[in-house]
């Protein structure tokens, strides 16, 4: 991961800042970071504080989740497999 920025969003008519990981390379679109991947990447990053998980390897991955009562697709963070280079897995 490169760098995290923050955003303001309405989330059923309130304002709510999230943080938005960008990641290195070409082509991979910032994600909006949920609680849950909020909480994957304290983790992984091993801070609570956003400005510390640059330069953390992770990976994407979909996944299906409840949501609001229904089922749908969504994308999870996780770490990266240690075997790979980081070539083989920059996004």
């Amino acid at each position: 991961m490169d760098h995290v920025t923050y955003e303001e969003f309405k989330n059923d008519g309130r304002a709510e800042t999230k943080a938005v990981l960008h990641f290195k390379g070409n082509g991979t679109k910032p994600l909006v970071a949920n609680k849950t991947n909020c909480l994957l990447m304290v983790s992984l990053a091993g801070s609570d504080d956003a400005d510390d998980w640059a330069g953390t390897r992770i990976t994407l991955a979909p996944c299906m989740v409840s949501f609001k009562g229904k089922v749908t697709e969504s994308i999870r963070v996780d770490s990266a497999p240690e075997h790979l280079e980081a070539e083989e897995i920059e996004i």
